[in-house]
């Protein structure tokens, strides 16, 4: 084989060996691009991504919450569940409820273990974004103040870590956490405060609006 033609032979190996590196690159760049809140900002909970995949070193105890959020939710919408209302205790509805209450408040004491050993912004994003959306179809049913609150201890510890805060979330870090949307409170209707021992000064966690109320509709039947 002449020079000219060895040379000829180098030059289009290199031209593929570059080309593959450079294909290789753009996709590596572009699957970091769609598992990246702060890249593009949205405001979306994204469920193309596999969590667990990504961060592989992450308690998988988030996650694990995080898809079982998920799933409730995923049944309210399917089943047209108005989760405003207050149901009879141990109905299909009352145990949607019941999971999303007690899921949000796991999720949040998931989210201090995990942000603060690895300090990942998706889990801050991830994390407010699917307490909005519990938030929003719990719509004005009396606990949606308590979800509120859970999503300021977020934001509140966010900041003080220096974690990356999505744009929409920001304003809660002006917002003091009164005392109704106690992030640590469990209830499932305004009664079961009322009821409480008198020890556990309950009645500061009932809404203003419903306090001196009738509360026939919030009945544990």
């Amino acid at each position: 084989m002449g020079l000219e033609n060895l040379t000829k032979v180098l030059a289009t190996g290199l031209i593929t060996i570059t080309t593959l590196f450079n294909a290789n690159a753009a996709v590596h760049n572009n699957d970091t691009t769609k598992t990246t809140y702060e890249d593009k900002n949205s405001g979306q909970i994204k469920d193309d991504v596999n969590w667990k995949k990504t961060y592989p070193n992450t308690s998988t105890h988030y996650w694990d919450l995080r898809d079982s959020l998920k799933k409730s939710l995923q049944e309210a919408y399917a089943k047209k569940y108005d989760l405003s209302k207050i149901y009879p205790a141990r109905s299909e509805e009352d145990q949607v409820q019941a999971n999303l209450r007690l899921g949000t408040r796991s999720l949040v004491t998931a989210v201090h273990g995990d942000v603060n050993f690895f300090g990942f912004n998706d889990v801050i994003s991830d994390s407010l974004l699917i307490l909005e959306e519990v938030k929003k179809v719990f719509g004005n049913h009396p606990f949606h103040y308590v979800l509120l609150g859970r999503q300021k201890e977020i934001v509140r510890f966010a900041n003080k870590n220096k974690i990356t805060i999505l744009q929409e979330f920001k304003g809660l870090l002006n917002s003091e956490i009164l005392p109704w949307e106690n992030p640590n409170v469990n209830y499932r209707t305004i009664d079961d405060l009322v009821n409480a021992p008198k020890d556990r000064n309950a009645d500061q966690y009932i809404p203003p609006e419903y306090k001196n109320q009738d509360r026939g509709n919030n009945s544990n039947k």
